[in-house]
């Protein structure tokens, strides 16, 4: 495909006043994307034969992915350079205290009742990244998804509340702290997304 040198032209022009995107924008656009990507994953779709299907270890993997991405721009904001590895509790555990401190608060708020323990479910979170890219070799196909998807919902939503300017994408925004992560969406009926509970201290 041919792209006029008037659209090219204005391009340039665009991301040169936009200027290099920083470090921690890149990173931050990635765990956003690869959390969407999660979502659609997630989401319900009828075949030609009236079948439902989800690309179901694709979605684990996404989730995993964007809460190390998440855990790593968190890492970067605070002390300007980011870890390797993939391991969810090793990787949160190198936070500052006040981070993990509003992370686990809004994890376990929005698994209130159940009786989660941040920490605790960490671990089993932990290398689902790789056990779920090779699920066929044996993986955690015992993982909590659904926590794995609240702890994702959790990590964006401190993110955002501890840095108000990270870039916000309303659609994914409103998908990515429902209430409802980790689940297969149907999108017929009822909305499929209902709002994410609010926090502790919010009085709205």
């Amino acid at each position: 495909m041919n792209v006029p040198p008037h659209v090219i032209s204005a391009l340039k022009a665009r991301a040169k006043a936009l200027g290099p995107v920083s470090l921690r924008d890149q990173m931050w656009r990635e765990a956003v994307s690869f959390h969407e990507s999660a979502q659609r994953n997630f989401e319900q779709r009828v075949g030609p034969d009236g079948r439902y299907a989800f690309p179901f270890t694709a979605g684990v993997v996404g989730l995993a992915f964007a809460c190390e991405l998440y855990l790593k721009t968190l890492l970067l904001i605070a002390y300007g350079k980011a870890p390797h590895g993939h391991r969810l509790n090793v990787l949160f555990a190198k936070l500052p205290d006040d981070v993990r401190a509003l992370v686990k608060v809004r994890y376990e708020q929005r698994r209130d009742g159940l009786g989660s323990v941040l920490e605790h479910d960490l671990v089993t979170f932990a290398n689902a990244f790789v056990e779920f890219r090779y699920v066929y070799e044996g993986g955690n196909d015992a993982l909590d998804i659904i926590g794995l998807g609240q702890l994702a919902a959790s990590l964006y939503e401190a993110s955002r509340r501890l840095n108000s300017d990270l870039q916000l994408y309303e659609y994914t925004h409103i998908r990515i702290t429902s209430a409802m992560q980790g689940v297969p969406i149907f999108s017929q009926g009822a909305h499929p997304y209902p709002p994410a509970p609010s926090w502790p201290d919010d009085t709205a």
